[in-house]
């Protein structure tokens, strides 16, 4: 799990470099492929409890942006910033959904709900 959690951390700070080679997209596609053969190992420790998938939208992008980079030249606008963002609208709905008293249960209650949907 360490390894695959590096691997995710290296990525995104390779991601963020100002400037983008053939060795730093090479060593980019060695994070991700590190990452995907051993994402199986976060759903045998149940990382998603009930489900037997990681299928994270957030997961499936970075392929693309080496993709992208390759294509279009490096990003001026790709930080963790723009990550981030997709979060706080879905954490102030689920905040909201709930009776503010032990909202952290709540909220993950209402995401494995949505999932489940």
């Amino acid at each position: 799990v360490i390894w695959m959690i590096r691997a995710f951390l290296d990525f995104i700070y390779m991601a963020q470099y100002p400037l983008q080679s053939k060795d730093t997209l090479c060593d980019m596609s060695t994070q991700l492929d590190i990452i995907h053969d051993n994402i199986s190992i976060l759903i045998d420790l149940g990382a998603r409890s009930n489900m037997d998938h990681l299928n994270i939208p957030k997961l499936y992008s970075l392929p693309q942006s080496i993709d992208n980079t390759c294509y279009n030249g490096v990003s001026l606008n790709f930080t963790t910033e723009t990550m981030e963002s997709l979060h706080i609208p879905m954490c102030k709905d689920l905040y909201n959904a709930s009776n503010h008293c032990q909202y952290e249960v709540q909220m993950l209650c209402l995401l494995d709900m949505h999932e489940w949907v």
